[in-house]
């Protein structure tokens, strides 16, 4: 089973993608049964939620949701009531039936009676959708450690650190409630679909334990690796200790939005650059950062001798242009390897002997990803070099065509971004100025800039973002991308 992990760079961007999955879901099925949790991580989505349905992009007229649990002993009126929370943040601002919502009862009579009956609710409706939080000690729902697997509906005892945890909520620690109902592990295994929420570095020891760690009942929250449909949605804090897990980005209106917490790890990648200094005028933040984790290797296809400065010979710059790629290398902690492609030289045709050397180098390096430059890029190099990697690319690896100065991608033409910190940008620049043949006569490091600023204006604010909201806060700079499968 692939249980994908999604780590956004925060919050937002985390219930933003839940949002997207929730409102796929109910769409999907406009009477759709929701499992749904309390406390401060679901707050932004619910905000998102309650957005959408103004916005007339979703409706819970027909729905119906179950809550995963509530204070006992606590009056429902209670400021800090699960319902008086489910009301407050959600259900007064959306077009939900009242006789739709069911959230437990803090005050039942026969309590083992009620969670019974409860359960059976659940289980006549069948849970279409789970939405889980998680506790610092790994609980979801209250099912503290301990709970069994099995366990269905019931009242559990709270333990110190949920009590401690949920006190802030209180006036003082002594109101705090020490049980609680909730909906058992057994039961929420039973959800068609699951998703999971958690936010905050508190939170990511038990999320390694939960996830790259047998189950076990001291961390209820590792029984989700056993069912067949789960997202688990983190943020940058939450997801800092995982390290086997392969990790996923959220997906905000059709388009990944990779940061440099989510990228791929362990890879062996290759970038097909036309000239000696597109990789870094190009992906040069990209590369920075994937070299930390993976093998990069600089498959630069052309010496680029043309471009560089006159008054000399062919030789002395081909030796110009291949030692400033060395230098970038360095800042971008890539390897380079010169094709010196012969078509650069003799026209339109690709000869033979370029695509067995390109076809040699890749059955020696076996790359698991492959950047290209874009199918609609008009530079002449550039589209002979994407003709050359994509005859000499082994199939079934993931091949990412990115945009260039001279070919930039159309609105919808691309599916992903990289957004990037000015920090990652002055690494950037330091790798396009390392061409210091170039730059003296044309500002690449000025169009580049410029250009992964703008995406970053116009993509938050056109692609990112709904109803008349206020643009998605990313980092100050965007490079593009078109992922595909070769």
């Amino acid at each position: 089973m692939i249980m994908p992990i999604i780590v956004a760079p925060d919050p937002e961007i985390a219930s933003r993608h839940a949002a997207s999955l929730i409102r796929r879901a109910i769409a999907q099925k406009p009477n759709a049964s929701l499992l749904l949790p309390t406390g401060s991580t679901p707050e932004i989505l619910y905000k998102l939620l309650t957005d959408k349905v103004a916005g007339g992009y979703l409706t819970f007229a027909h729905a119906q949701t179950y809550n995963l649990d509530e204070y006992l002993d606590l009056p429902q009126q209670h400021a800090q009531s699960y319902y008086t929370f489910m009301w407050k943040h959600l259900f007064d601002k959306i077009d939900i039936k009242k006789s739709n919502v069911h959230i437990p009862s803090s005050q039942p009579k026969n309590h083992q009676a009620y969670c019974q009956k409860y359960e059976k609710k659940i289980q006549k409706a069948g849970i279409d959708l789970a939405v889980l939080g998680l506790g610092q000690n790994g609980h979801i729902g209250f099912n503290e450690p301990g709970t069994s697997f099995d366990s269905t509906t019931h009242i559990a005892n709270l333990t110190t650190s949920t009590t401690k945890a949920n006190a802030r909520f209180f006036s003082s620690s002594a109101e705090v409630p020490h049980q609680a109902i909730t909906v058992g592990l057994a039961t929420i295994m039973r959800a068609k679909k699951i998703i999971l929420l958690a936010f905050g570095a508190n939170k990511a020891g038990v999320i390694q334990k939960a996830f790259e760690e047998p189950p076990t009942t001291e961390v209820p929250a590792s029984i989700l690796q056993n069912h067949k449909d789960i997202t688990v949605i983190l943020d940058q804090e939450s997801a800092a200790r995982l390290r086997k897990t392969k990790l996923y980005p959220p997906v905000l209106s059709g388009i990944k939005l990779y940061s440099r917490f989510n990228l791929p790890r362990g890879k062996k990648i290759v970038f097909f650059s036309p000239h000696p200094d597109d990789a870094s005028i190009c992906s040069g933040a990209l590369l920075k950062s994937l070299s930390k984790n993976n093998k990069v290797y600089e498959i630069i296809a052309t010496t680029g001798h043309r471009a560089a400065n006159h008054g000399r010979g062919k030789q002395q710059r081909i030796k110009l242009r291949e030692t400033e790629a060395r230098q970038e290398a360095k800042i971008l902690g890539t390897k380079p390897i010169f094709l010196r492609s012969k078509f650069y030289d003799n026209g339109d045709e690709l000869p033979e002997t370029d695509m067995k050397k390109a076809r040699d180098l890749m059955k020696k390096i076996n790359p698991d990803i492959a950047f290209v430059p874009n199918k609609s890029d008009p530079h002449p190099t550039h589209a002979m070099t994407r003709k050359l990697a994509l005859a000499a690319l082994p199939h079934d690896i993931s091949l990412w065509s990115f945009e260039s100065p001279w070919g930039p991608f159309g609105h919808h033409r691309f599916n992903a971004v990289f957004e990037f910190s000015n920090s990652l940008m002055s690494a950037k620049l330091a790798a396009i100025r390392a061409h210091a043949s170039q730059t003296e006569r044309t500002p690449f490091d000025e169009a580049a800039h410029s250009i992964a600023h703008f995406r970053r204006i116009t993509i938050a604010e056109q692609l990112f973002s709904e109803l008349g909201q206020e643009p998605l806060a990313t980092q100050p700079h965007l490079e593009l991308y078109q992922i595909t499968k070769w």
